[in-house]
């Protein structure tokens, strides 16, 4: 198998109602209405985030992602990247401009590989590229252990 890197489909939803969410807030800021998601300056910034495995078979791959506050992040999908060796998952929210709710949640999310894992290392949990953690995992922590408790409550954050 060579590399390959692909962008998941789904929640593409979300990309849509993430492009429509800057033009409500800014309209909601002209007339005068506080928003706890803030009325600040600038665009959504898209930060990767942390990760756990919360169960694996075969090919399929059952995560929690950290999805930050309700107020102030959308989700912006997945991405995998697998190689012979190696298969990567970065998780990425959109993060708005302002407060966000102490409403901290995790988004479960269905991770289909190309190949079963077998016996490829799976990355990309934590480390220096993983700007949000929600679990202060070690930046060499291994991504392969399976931690459903770190997923208490196992809450949907509403998107948009």
């Amino acid at each position: 198998m060579t590399g390959r890197t692909r962008r998941s489909t789904r929640g593409s939803g979300a990309r849509v109602r993430a492009a429509v969410r800057p033009v409500v807030l800014a309209a909601a800021c002209a007339v005068g209405v506080t928003v706890v998601a803030g009325c600040g300056v600038g665009e959504p910034q898209r930060q990767r985030v942390e990760w756990v495995l919360a169960a694996q078979d075969g090919a399929t791959l059952e995560i929690g992602v950290s999805a930050g506050g309700s107020t102030c992040t959308d989700d912006d999908g997945i991405e995998v990247a697998e190689t012979d060796g190696t298969v990567e998952v970065r998780a990425y929210v959109l993060r708005t401009a302002g407060a966000c709710s102490e409403d901290l949640g995790v988004r479960e999310v269905t991770v289909e590989l190309d190949e079963p894992l077998g016996g490829r290392d799976l990355v990309g949990c934590a480390g220096r590229d993983v700007t949000v953690g929600a679990w202060d995992l070690a930046a060499d922590a291994d991504c392969a252990e399976p931690r459903p408790g770190l997923l208490p409550g196992r809450i949907d954050v509403p998107v948009g």
